[in-house]
């Protein structure tokens, strides 16, 4: 049986915690979903703060990924979309005709509305687990982030309107960048990091990270495209937002090499591989 996993008596064997200070265990039972969810109580640690880094990361929020990231390095990587939303879409669209069935105040509703609420609660659960690995990770290996200054309710209608764009805006909101923002500027904050956010008009995605030349609107279909100072270079959508949010941080001067190391380098995941 592995850590955190249930006992046949029912019990939750708890892994060891990273940190050394006095931490205690307590169940919490939410009514909401009918079960019992385990909670930890610690002491803040002292000393939080990291050594400083060289380093320094440009993070553009994508659609199709979630997050493209260019370190200044010379290296760059995509983080994937976990989509937890999805993969309990069937469940529990099948869990809510089962409520609309039930008779209201009766027994039999409540424990239908304790099924609605159990996949929620999971993905909430996932997404949040998903956002502090995320950040933290940013921040611990990063001196400083620079992101775009943008909203994800305008992100969310950038899309088609009426149900052609309803996906997206879903897929949108279940990615919770609002939530992976506001958790990477603590996180800074906390480790003596520094985190720059741009300005929102800034036009990252039209703008070509080699010259500087600011081209014409681009549909959200298109993902790569190529300027005229050097057409043979296929820029990256994504990866063209990051740079130049990069270099609008203002925190360093890239020059043009860098800037063309970052955008034609290999990904750090496909050398991993």
């Amino acid at each position: 049986m592995g850590r955190g996993e249930t006992t046949q008596d029912r019990r939750i064997e708890i892994p060891p915690l990273a940190c050394a200070c006095g931490q205690s265990h307590i169940g919490h039972r939410d009514p909401r979903i009918g079960q019992c969810v385990p909670r930890f109580l610690c002491r803040e640690c002292s000393g939080a703060s990291r050594a400083p880094s060289e380093r320094e990361a440009g993070v553009d929020l994508g659609l199709h990924d979630f997050a493209a990231v260019v370190y200044s390095d010379g290296t760059r990587e995509k983080i994937q979309k976990p989509r937890h939303m999805g993969r309990v879409q069937a469940r529990l669209r099948q869990a809510q005709k089962d409520l609309s069935r039930k008779m209201k105040g009766s027994n039999n509703r409540k424990k239908a509305k304790q099924c609605v609420a159990r996949p929620h609660a999971k993905v909430k659960r996932q997404r949040m687990d998903f956002l502090h690995k995320q950040s933290t990770q940013l921040v611990n290996e990063n001196q400083v982030t620079v992101t775009e200054g943008f909203t994800v309710r305008g992100l969310a209608r950038s899309g088609a309107r009426g149900r052609r764009g309803r996906g997206m805006r879903r897929s949108i909101h279940d990615a919770g960048g609002g939530i992976f923002l506001s958790l990477l500027f603590r996180r800074a904050t906390e480790r003596g990091r520094e985190h720059i956010t741009t300005d929102k008009f800034c036009p990252s995605t039209r703008r070509c990270c080699l010259c500087g030349t600011v081209g014409t609107k681009k549909e959200l279909s298109v993902r790569t495209w190529t300027c005229a100072c050097s057409p043979e270079v296929v820029l990256d959508r994504d990866y063209n937002a990051a740079v130049n949010e990069l270099v609008a941080g203002g925190h360093a001067a890239y020059g043009k090499e860098l800037r063309r190391v970052l955008a034609t380098a290999t990904d750090v995941r496909s050398l991993e591989k």
